[in-house]
């Protein structure tokens, strides 16, 4: 690998990295007193202390149990490694004396060890799921899963969750038959909590094709009972699905979708319910959601595609949007293959009143005019997809101030570059879509998009920052020449434990017939 350096009036430090080998999974992480983090492997049921920072030669220890979960969590200042074994204890990874060893329980007897797949696998089980500032436990449980919430120094007993996660089987294929390769996976689906009812407390919401259901906490916990909302119901208002070639578009009537936000700001999450060509609201309280009867409703004519709500205007109460298409063939969607694409929307919003209705006169009516080239034009653009694909952007504090306002642009050629305080607001990046949504339906005349503002909404937060980097010099650049195609990571942490974060770039190569990793990491001083 070659490296070429852009130095712009700045002291650093670089340091090689390299493995003769491609590990599984690759970690820092704080193991003693020491803020300083190391670098360890894990590759399957084996952990190695890799001779990086310091000591000589690679430190190996198999993981405990004969099944297991592992993660690296901040559980104070800085991450560590922590393991799960048998569905029962909880410990932290630790070097003693040049030793690794397990520390002293965190946690016992979390759940069954019947829940737990066999083998030792990754997944992200620690984090603060209803946001009070303790660590929680989200562990495997059979077809459920068993959430421990944190207290002062201890973990309440586990509350189970079904149907959020998904266990299945698969063989090895028609030529092994029943003698073929058997897998059994295993998926916690993702959970976020938040506040349901408007009384303060976090609560968990799951949902699938068939029902909603609402976990509402307490002061002692949260509800293993559901309050259970059947959607059933409503599928049957769509009726039968008939395909029309004359207008495929005509198959959104069968959709039935949800979004949620607070319309009548009491502090609960209201739902609107998009089923065919109606919209439907209905309130939360502090039980949950109410479905006896509507707030308000809607009955639409077109393609509705998505209904979602937002403040447009300048009151503050969220306003009632919704997209539809126009009439598309079988016929027209087909040609696209050779001819340019061209698709008509409609975006619309309805003011919102505050209490859970919506005035009946779009407040806003713009007509979205998408164009881009046939199929076959794109797929002679893939070069610039994959590009963008492959670049990696990360914000980092690089500086010290204890803000992650710089950024690491890491493009998809290997040129690595640093830029400084680019980002002064990091929450501008959580509402991108909504402000461009915002101006365009205040703007004049039509909106016209294209499939590079497509791609943008695509990669939201990764093309803003690419778009912000666009205008400014960075202060430090690296390029990386290694051949086209080779896979690249980036991350920006703590490494040395002064304060700042070093940026570590890797790339695979091969030597010698054989795969291997070779990077640096680099201080800004």
């Amino acid at each position: 690998m070659i490296f070429s350096f852009l130095l712009l009036s700045l002291c650093q430090t670089t340091q090689g990295f390299e493995l003769n080998r491609v590990p599984e999974h690759l970690a820092f992480v704080q193991l003693d007193d020491d803020p300083a983090l190391e670098c360890i492997a894990i590759d399957g049921e084996v952990l190695t202390l890799l001779p990086v920072f310091g000591q000589e030669t690679e430190i190996q220890m198999p993981l405990p149990g004969s099944a297991g979960i592992w993660t690296v969590s901040d559980l104070g200042s800085n991450p560590v490694f922590l393991h799960v074994s048998d569905g029962h204890t909880l410990r932290q990874l630790q070097l003693n004396d040049s030793t690794l060893a397990w520390g002293a329980p965190l946690a016992s007897e979390l759940g069954k060890a019947s829940g737990f797949p066999r083998g030792h696998r990754r997944a992200h089980f620690v984090l603060d799921l209803n946001h009070d500032g303790f660590l929680d436990l989200v562990l495997p449980a059979g077809e459920s899963i068993a959430i421990s919430f944190g207290s002062e120094g201890d973990f309440r007993p586990p509350v189970l969750i079904d149907d959020a996660a998904n266990v299945s089987l698969s063989i090895g294929g028609a030529k092994g038959g029943l003698l073929g390769e058997v897998n059994r996976t295993y998926q916690m689906r993702p959970l976020e909590m938040q506040d349901l009812n408007g009384d303060g407390l976090a609560d968990l919401q799951r949902s699938d094709s068939e029902s909603i259901r609402q976990y509402l906490a307490t002061k002692d916990g949260l509800s293993a009972t559901p309050h259970v909302i059947d959607l059933t119901r409503f599928s049957e208002s769509t009726g039968e699905i008939k395909f029309d070639a004359a207008n495929i578009a005509a198959l959104s009537k069968h959709l039935i979708m949800e979004e949620w936000a607070d319309l009548n700001q009491d502090g609960s999450l209201d739902m609107i319910l998009l089923v065919g060509h109606s919209i439907v609201i209905y309130l939360g309280g502090k039980d949950g959601l109410d479905v006896r009867r509507p707030r308000d409703q809607f009955n639409l004519h077109g393609n509705i595609l998505y209904a979602f709500a937002e403040p447009i205007d300048d009151d503050g109460f969220p306003d009632l949007c919704f997209l539809k298409v126009e009439d598309l063939s079988l016929a027209q969607v087909l040609s696209w293959i050779i001819f340019p694409v061209s698709i008509d929307f409609d975006l619309l919003a309805y003011r919102g009143l505050g209490n859970g209705r919506f005035e009946k006169h779009a407040l806003y009516a713009k007509r979205i005019k998408f164009k881009s080239d046939s199929v076959f034009g794109l797929l002679n653009r893939r070069d610039e997809a994959r590009a963008v694909r492959r670049t990696v952007s990360l914000l980092a504090d690089l500086d010290g101030d204890g803000l992650a306002s710089d950024l690491a642009l890491l493009d998809g050629e290997g040129t690595l570059s640093l830029y400084k305080n680019l980002v002064a607001d990091i929450s501008t990046l959580e509402h991108i879509n909504e402000d461009f949504l915002r101006e365009q339906l205040k703007g004049d005349g039509d909106a016209s998009i294209d499939e590079d503002m497509l791609m943008g909404w695509v990669y939201e937060q990764k093309s803003t920052l690419l778009n912000l980097a666009a205008g400014h010099e960075p202060i430090y650049q690296i390029e990386a020449s290694a051949g086209d195609g080779l896979e690249q990571a980036l991350t920006a942490q703590d490494i040395d434990g002064d304060g700042k974060d070093e940026v570590l770039l890797l790339r695979m190569i091969k030597k010698d017939g054989v795969n291997g990793l070779k990077g640096f990491w680099l201080d800004l001083d």
